[in-house]
């Protein structure tokens, strides 16, 4: 356990440890936090200012259960990563000193991190829910999902501008965040299948919130899938032209997850944790600002029907880690944390 934030007070650390052992205090859903714990003991992509930021929250103390961890956790978010946007909407350019529209995720970035340098024609995807972005531009969502099949049953040629017009309003009303994104390339034989993609594709991104009997959503999930270029992501002032803000995320950039799990440092990205078990190599993933969506990014759209199968998850878990030792040259990762499951 070499991450910055399996030290500190001692109360935090034997909270966490406790969690992440499964020997939790019995409280409020300890037990189902035993993964996410293990991400914070095992992170090694969490610089000391962050680190630093975490334990001034609050969030790093001896919680009474976890329950009360998630909730500090939140309240960390609240006040460093989620960003409100200004009158302008999202922003193409952003002031990594000024903390009040800067997400902390983005006020330190490792300078080595090789990522930075990326071809700004390369492919990222990023799936959201069309409930989620009706929701947030404050639209019917039979008119978002009308506008989104006029869009793609054209190939472009026409409807876009009543769904730019609706995704601008969401750009007004969307947080600043780290946007968790992953490339197009490594997703090209999933995207292809003729049925079934839009469950594969969750699958394949760790997309565990997107449970059709989670959400009580008997007809199934429907999904938007935007494709952009790394050319579409926001800039950050202290970078040279050229590079871009897309780093590996750490367990400080987004609500704890189980299906996460952090990425050895020195890798240029991170990879997300396939609920199939069934990528080696691992699909690559980063972190970037949030990306003012519009209609040209719009590549996909459908329906996630098939539930998860949550006792499969310590699985998938165990061949995601087995597949990241390779190209680390890390065989003994997450030994410490994970040896009951490996």
């Amino acid at each position: 356990m070499s991450g910055l934030l399996s030290s500190g007070p001692a109360d935090w650390v034997q909270f966490i440890t406790s969690v992440a052992t499964g020997y939790g205090g019995g409280g409020t859903g300890d037990q189902d936090h035993v993964l996410e714990a293990r991400n914070f003991l095992l992170d090694e992509g969490v610089l000391e200012p962050r680190a630093e930021s975490y334990r001034t929250s609050g969030a790093a103390v001896g919680h009474r259960d976890a329950g009360a961890w998630m909730a500090a956790h939140e309240k960390y978010l609240g006040e460093q990563v989620f960003r409100p946007t200004g009158p302008g909407g999202l922003p193409l350019e952003i002031d990594a000193d000024d903390d009040l529209i800067c997400p902390e995720t983005f006020q330190h970035i490792d300078p080595s991190s090789p990522f930075l340098a990326s071809d700004r024609r390369l492919d990222l995807i990023r799936v959201e829910r069309l409930s989620a972005i009706a929701d947030f531009a404050i639209v019917p969502e039979d008119r978002l999902r009308e506008a989104a099949i006029e869009y793609i049953g054209s190939r472009g040629s026409r409807g876009g501008v009543e769904l730019n017009d609706l995704l601008g309003r969401w750009r007004k009303r969307a947080d600043i965040r780290p946007t968790f994104s992953a490339s197009y390339t490594d997703l090209r034989d999933i995207m292809e299948l003729p049925s079934g993609w839009e469950d594969a594709l969750r699958d394949a991104l760790g997309l565990m919130r997107l449970n059709p009997a989670d959400l009580l959503a008997d007809d199934g999930i429907e999904i938007l899938v935007f494709r952009y270029r790394v050319g579409a992501v926001p800039t950050l002032s202290s970078l040279h032209d050229g590079t871009w803000p897309l780093i590996p995320p750490t367990v400080l950039d987004g609500r704890p997850a189980a299906a996460f799990c952090p990425s050895p440092r020195g890798l240029a990205t991170g990879h997300v944790v396939d609920l199939s078990g069934a990528s080696d190599p691992p699909r690559r993933e980063v972190v970037h600002p949030t990306v003012p969506l519009e209609a040209r990014f719009l590549w996909r759209m459908g329906t996630i029907r098939k539930p998860l199968d949550f006792n499969s998850l310590a699985t998938a878990r165990a061949l995601h880690i087995l597949s990241i030792r390779k190209p680390s040259g890390r065989a003994d990762y997450a030994a410490d944390t994970d040896l009951d499951i490996l």
